[in-house]
């Protein structure tokens, strides 16, 4: 179901195939993926694909962790809707990579709770995290979640958090090591220092097709919190911590969004990943069924609105 439904939703991608402008890129992601560049019809298959896995891996998650009381797919169809908005978001680009490593890695973070040994589940999370900054710099805010997810899951201690270090360290030293023989090291340094949060002083919006999507975010923001309480119906102890690290990452993510000069379509994939998980819970535990479906047949005329206008 998943595969037809990325297709669908990411058709004007393959119908007016453009490749993502390499120059935008952070170094690593030219490094490490400017190969494939320049030809806009694979980029576009490509990055189908990769939508595809992302949503059934949300949804592995969402049944793995038993994040609601039945087993659903809408958690990855509203992922695919909110990554598939519009033409921009079509294609290859880093932020939707860099949320692929995300998505892995946050399967092994919500498995720490009440482990005696959680030195790998850690490093891993440190890995995924650095290896998403380095791909897509906006993803440095995600690494405060790792604070919240101990705290909440466990408790804070020095060890754990150097075992998480452990991770981020071991990607960066690899791929500063394997980038210093082709090109300038200190370029992919550059990159990943150049976010400042004095931006959220001076941030603006400059196409009207955002107040769209923040709109469309605004709404299934109410909608989880109006319901809130279904979050926590019919699940365990250890499942309603889980579902405060997704809070937090979702928090972190619209910091990431906002800390930006102007509103861009990349920094837009990283809500979406927390945002698709608490709507699919939503959608699975409510028995109003009514509201999640008008939500998802807004979303779905928004997409055709905005990718054919």
């Amino acid at each position: 179901m998943l595969l037809p439904y990325a297709v669908v939703f990411r058709l004007h991608g393959l119908m007016y195939p453009t490749s993502y402008p390499l120059g935008e890129g952070s170094t690593f992601y030219r490094f490490a993926f400017g190969w494939i560049h320049g030809n806009p019809m694979i980029e576009q298959v490509v990055g189908i694909l990769i939508v595809f896995f992302q949503a059934v891996w949300i949804n592995r998650i969402m049944i793995q962790h038993r994040l609601s009381r039945e087993n659903t797919l809408f958690a990855g169809v509203f992922y695919i809707l909110l990554v598939s908005l519009t033409p921009a978001q079509l294609g290859l680009n880093p932020s939707l990579i860099g949320g692929f490593a995300f998505i892995i890695v946050l399967d092994d973070i919500l498995r720490i709770y009440l482990k005696k040994e959680v030195a790998s589940e850690l490093f891993n999370y440190g890995f995924g995290l650095g290896l998403a900054w380095l791909i897509y710099p906006p993803y440095f805010v995600l690494l405060l979640s790792i604070f919240a997810a101990i705290a909440i899951m466990r408790s804070l201690n020095i060890r754990e958090i150097l075992q998480w270090a452990g991770g981020v360290i071991s990607i960066l030293f690899l791929s500063l090591m394997a980038y210093s023989y082709v090109g300038d090291w200190y370029e992919m340094v550059h990159d990943l220092v150049q976010w400042n949060p004095s931006n959220l002083l001076s941030w603006q919006v400059n196409d009207w097709r955002h107040w769209v999507y923040l709109a469309i975010v605004v709404l299934a923001v109410v909608i989880i919190v109006l319901n809130s309480n279904l979050l926590n119906r019919g699940i365990a102890y250890k499942e309603r911590k889980k579902w405060k690290v997704i809070y937090w990452v979702l928090l972190l993510s619209f910091f990431s969004v906002f800390s930006g000069l102007k509103v861009e379509w990349d920094r837009m994939d990283l809500i979406a990943i927390p945002l698709s998980m608490l709507l699919g819970a939503v959608a699975a535990n409510s028995k109003r069924t009514i509201v999640v479906e008008f939500l998802h047949i807004l979303i779905f005329i928004t997409v055709l609105f905005l990718q054919f206008n």
